[in-house]
């Protein structure tokens, strides 16, 4: 039935002379998701009103963005939903009208008239500021006007203030980490992105290696060096790289930071159960994915990228976007870990399906977890405080191929351990 009623919401739309696109990204969570399908109203610029989600095409791109205003010249304050800062001004040229409805799950949300205006402008105002608890009660009812300021944004526990210069780099900043986004000054690193005609040859098309104090990270379409001790990342992307490129720079960033910090960055997914985090980890091909998906009762919420330290004495998992996803991430403060499950490759099939470890059984096994890998854009992880990590969490190493069930008990054990023992550390 939802079948029929999606197609004959389709069918509705061409009739009526209204196109229907995919929306790419999270940058209008809640209202929009990355997948829904949105009909375009057309209309002129001079026909929208304030609250309206303005659809306008960009750098080759179709936007739909909520009108907070006007400036001069006829142009339009616009940000999407989740974001904490607006965009560059959008010109009248560029609008191509509004959006009418939106099509999930074979059900239609109206997003036109008068209630559905007034509701987006509040969820635009509560919703980054919920999403992002360090940026304070004086954030809230702050007026939210078009700025060329730094995005700053806390992932794995550093801070980075990313001067993006261009506005359709600064809308990929948001599309990658506008969920956390934060207003608290100082940075731990500075990320500069520029678009560049030309880059410089590399050796190969995708990888990292030292030149010093720095790390060197390049891509086919972006070349980076990140220098903490000058505090400083300088990236240079080229005509037509896209999120892509600018979530390798921002990931290879803050990884930096990170393992500078003593965090784990481990090549793992994460599932939020009861307020704890579990991580699963493991080689390539081991089934960490599958069995985030799998816990039941479960939210998985990162699932490429894992940073894991000390948060008031005991270890937790820090706020990042998801790098391996669109739509989504890890956002406010750091979330305890209820365990970290290792699982064996299919070769050692042979082992107990649950075996815990501990002492330097446990930090041996993170020690030997891969980290993020050079040629997709991450930098080597630093694990040097794998002792101090495994005397900080259960840590349990887990048969190729358990079913969800199986996980079940598990996790429901580990999540018992720590009723009855209070808070590890």
């Amino acid at each position: 039935m939802r079948t029929r009623h999606l197609k004959a919401l389709v069918s509705l739309a061409s009739q009526s002379g209204r196109p229907l696109f995919t929306v790419p990204t999270g940058s209008m969570t809640p209202t929009l998701r990355a997948g829904d399908l949105v009909a375009v109203e057309r209309c002129a610029a001079n026909g929208l009103c304030r609250g309206d989600i303005v659809v306008f095409e960009r750098a080759g791109a179709l936007w739909a963005h909520r009108l907070l205003g006007r400036g001069p010249g006829g142009r339009l304050y616009v940000k999407g939903d989740a974001a904490l800062g607006a965009d560059d001004p959008v010109r009248e040229d560029e609008v191509l009208g509004r959006a009418s409805y939106a099509v999930r799950g074979g059900r239609r949300i109206n997003l036109s008239g008068t209630w559905a205006r007034a509701k987006g402008l509040l969820v635009g105002a509560a919703y980054p500021v919920a999403r992002a608890p360090l940026a304070g009660a004086r954030a809230l009812g702050r007026k939210i006007v078009g700025s060329r300021g730094a995005v700053r944004v806390a992932i794995g526990g550093a801070r980075l203030e990313i001067i993006a210069m261009g506005p359709d780099l600064r809308g990929l900043v948001y599309e990658v980490a506008g969920a956390n986004q934060t207003r608290r000054r100082g940075a731990d690193l500075r990320v500069v992105l520029r678009r560049a005609d030309r880059l410089p040859e590399a050796v190969s098309p995708g990888g990292a290696r030292r030149d010093g104090g720095a790390l060197l990270v390049w891509g086919p379409d972006f070349r980076a060096r990140i220098d903490p001790a000058r505090g400083l990342c300088e990236a240079g992307l080229s005509n037509n790289a896209g999120a892509e490129a600018v979530s390798c720079v921002i990931r290879n960033a803050a990884t930096e930071c990170a393992s500078r910090a003593g965090r784990a960055v481990l090549h793992a997914s994460c599932a939020l159960r009861g307020g704890m985090a579990y991580v699963f980890a493991g080689a390539s091909g081991t089934g960490k994915t599958t069995c985030a998906g799998l816990l039941p009762e479960s939210d998985k919420v990162l699932d490429d990228l894992v940073f894991v330290g000390l948060a008031r004495g005991r270890a937790a998992v820090f706020a990042s976007p998801d790098f391996g996803r669109e739509g989504g991430g890890l956002a406010g403060g750091p979330v305890p870990v209820g365990g970290v499950l290792v699982l064996a490759a299919a070769e050692e099939d042979d082992r107990p399906a649950c075996e815990r470890l501990t002492g330097a059984a446990a930090a041996a096994a993170l020690c030997a977890l891969p980290g993020p890998a050079a040629d997709s854009g991450g930098a080597v992880s630093a694990l040097g405080a794998a002792a101090e990590l495994a005397s900080r969490v259960d840590v349990v190493r887990l048969r190729f191929g358990l079913t969800g069930g199986e996980l079940d008990a598990v996790v429901s054990g580990l999540a018992a351990e720590l009723d009855l023992s209070g808070t590890r550390g």
